[in-house]
């Protein structure tokens, strides 16, 4: 259980006048956690017509609202979109979704705001935890016939593996009822249980263009028969206009877009992989610290002591020949 002090709140964003109260956003933050929340509240649709035009502005501006948010979020941390959104989630056949919504849907025709969260939850990987599991009602209105599952808890698609379960806690729902005074108090907690990590930035390889291919391409037609061949081919396997025709956002299209272009560029224009330098070679395991510590000594002014570097040699499982870095040394100096 993760354990934190008000102090550990970092950061908390409330959305703008026009819907306050609606939703808010809360970062906690440590040196083992970064988390950020964000709760909503999205008023039920109306029964009159004459003010379904106001609830679906409110809507659109909340969802607006929850877009800025998750784009200013970092990727290292871990996001958490929970609220009651007063709609619920129908099975849906779209192949494209399968990793947002699980097989057990709460309903069988979809509401207004349940298919813009869908569009939502797609553009910045996120799943709907609620449909991947069995769960009970959490909404118990006034009549058994009124229960529903307007609450949702929705969080990236790479901690699916890491709940460890999802629970609507009835007991905890009737104590609430207990408590002497007029808030209504109609939904049954819902508890998501994960094992969580911080995530760590991991460098991989970067991935380097050859210029000189791609002007040639462009200016001489040097190799476009071929790029445009391949990516015609691409396109037609990913099948982009039947894919994405499900009512899915102009972004959508233009993001599927953009990978095959990529990822057939990498084909044709992609540059070469510098070789380590062999003097490097035997350093790559070492320790960040004991690195730089080496890296000082190497870039110092009274060069390169045997001592020192024999000392460092014996705190090291990694070999370091001091005639490679003398060898280093004499280049660095000479560039």
């Amino acid at each position: 259980m993760l354990r934190f002090s008000p102090n550990n709140i970092t950061r908390i964003i409330n959305p703008p006048l026009c819907i306050a109260g609606r939703g808010g956003l809360v970062r906690i933050q440590s040196h083992y956690l970064d988390i950020f929340v964000i709760g909503v509240y999205v008023p039920p649709k109306p029964l009159a017509a004459r003010k379904l035009k106001v609830w679906k502005k409110t809507v659109s501006l909340i969802l607006e609202w929850v877009c800025e948010m998750l784009d200013i979020i970092p990727a290292r941390a871990t996001v958490f979109l929970v609220g009651d959104f007063n709609d619920a989630f129908a099975q849906c056949e779209d192949s494209d979704y399968k990793s947002v919504l699980g097989i057990y849907p709460q309903t069988i025709y979809q509401g207004h705001v349940a298919s813009q969260l869908l569009d939502i939850c797609y553009q910045h990987y996120l799943m709907v935890a609620t449909t991947f599991y069995r769960i009970e009602p959490t909404f118990y209105g006034s009549v058994p016939s009124a229960e529903s599952n307007p609450d949702h808890i929705m969080l990236p698609q790479s901690c699916k593996d890491d709940i460890e379960s999802l629970l609507v806690y009835k007991t905890s729902g009737r104590k609430l009822q207990l408590i002497p005074d007029n808030r209504p108090r109609d939904h049954y907690p819902l508890v998501l249980k994960l094992s969580y990590r911080l995530k760590v930035a991991i460098p991989s390889p970067v991935l380097t263009w050859n210029h000189n291919k791609i002007a040639a391409c462009l200016q001489f037609g040097v190799g476009r028969e071929a790029y445009l061949k391949d990516l015609e081919l691409a396109f037609w396997n990913k099948n982009i206009a039947q894919t994405h025709s499900s009512g899915i956002v102009v972004d959508g299209h233009w993001a599927a877009i953009i990978a095959v272009l990529k990822e057939v560029g990498q084909k044709h224009f992609q540059g070469q992989k510098k070789d380590v330098d062999p003097a490097y070679r035997d350093l790559m395991d070492l320790k960040p610290s004991l690195l730089r510590k080496l890296g000082a000594l190497r870039h110092s002014s009274t060069g390169v002591h045997n001592s020192q570097l024999e000392q460092y040699k014996k705190s090291i499982k990694v070999p370091v020949k001091i005639n490679e870095m003398r060898n280093l040394e004499g280049n660095v100096n000479k560039n």
